[in-house]
């Protein structure tokens, strides 16, 4: 992952039910544009993913992608 300028923040967007990371695209264009660097997250089952939704059988499964992302920060990283 890239660093952040100092000063700048990163952003990480979820979608709520029934969207995807798509639903955030005008959102990103903005924060981007201010210099911060964002990333938006497709739970699992969501339009974007390769996950079919009748495979989703517990709040863990759906989350998954965001945990994982999550854990894979590197140490001291703080997102928002």
């Amino acid at each position: 992952m890239d660093d952040v300028p100092k000063g700048k923040e990163h952003f990480v967007l979820v979608h709520g039910a029934g969207h995807g990371a798509w639903c955030w695209f005008k959102l990103v264009c903005l924060i981007k544009g201010s210099g911060h660097r964002v990333t938006c997250i497709d739970l699992a089952g969501a339009a974007g993913t390769f996950v079919d939704p009748n495979d989703v059988r517990s709040f863990d499964d759906y989350d998954a992608p965001l945990v994982d992302f999550m854990a894979a920060l590197p140490d001291g990283e703080k997102s928002l």
